[in-house]
């Protein structure tokens, strides 16, 4: 079970796409440039009745992974002169569930990732090669946040983005992990692009993906 506070913006485009991921991949505006880059498709259930729950199996590795929502913080995080609600959810892995494939949505997905240890004082980030793991081979931390770009291409062609924050690790750090590495960002300039909308995996897919039947 992997506990984690989020929050995410999807998009179709927009302008500033291009200059929000070159300025996320820079070296030049960080410390490094981001790890990741490779092509792999996910596959997620659709199921249209409910937008707090997701399955996927990730890339061709085995199993599916459920996502459910815990709950809504009432706190709320500014970043760029907006505030954002908290989502706190939790994850579990099992080889035991088989979705249908007439019940699922396909796409590919080419991320870039940043992630930080917050296990100290300030949040340290940790350099990614690119299959997303540390270039030094030191262990990943067991309490930090990833920051994710991420450009979506659905199986009929259309092309979302996609930007978001993801604290790790037990459950009373979360919400400090997260406001941690959003002000590290927000140091580093960040600005998302106008008319992202706030949203987590399954209320995207609940708001903008046609449905699809589940089987009986």
């Amino acid at each position: 079970m992997q506990n984690s506070a989020e929050i995410r913006w999807f998009w179709r485009q927009s302008p500033s796409t291009k200059t929000l991921l070159t300025w996320f991949k820079s070296r030049s505006c960080h410390d490094f440039q981001a790890g990741g880059g490779e092509l792999r498709s996910d596959i997620y259930l659709s199921d249209p009745n409910q937008n707090e729950l997701g399955i996927k199996r990730r890339g061709l590795g085995p199993g599916v992974e459920v996502k459910g929502l815990v709950c809504i913080r009432k706190r709320k995080i500014t970043l760029t002169l907006f505030e954002h609600r908290v989502e706190i959810w939790t994850k579990w892995k099992t080889n035991a569930i088989k979705v249908n494939k007439s019940a699922t949505v396909k796409m590919k997905k080419l991320r870039w990732l940043r992630k930080f240890d917050t296990t100290g004082k300030s949040p340290f980030e940790i350099k990614l090669n690119r299959k997303e793991l540390p270039i030094k081979k030191t262990p990943l931390p067991e309490q930090g946040c990833n920051v994710e770009f991420t450009v979506i291409t659905m199986s009929g062609g259309e092309i979302w983005h996609s930007f978001g924050f993801e604290a790790f690790g037990p459950f009373n750090t979360l919400e400090s992990s997260l406001l941690a590495s959003i002000t590290v960002l927000a140091r580093r300039k960040l600005v998302l692009p106008k008319g992202a909308i706030e949203a987590s995996y399954p209320m995207w897919l609940h708001l903008f993906v046609p449905p699809k039947t589940l089987p009986t």
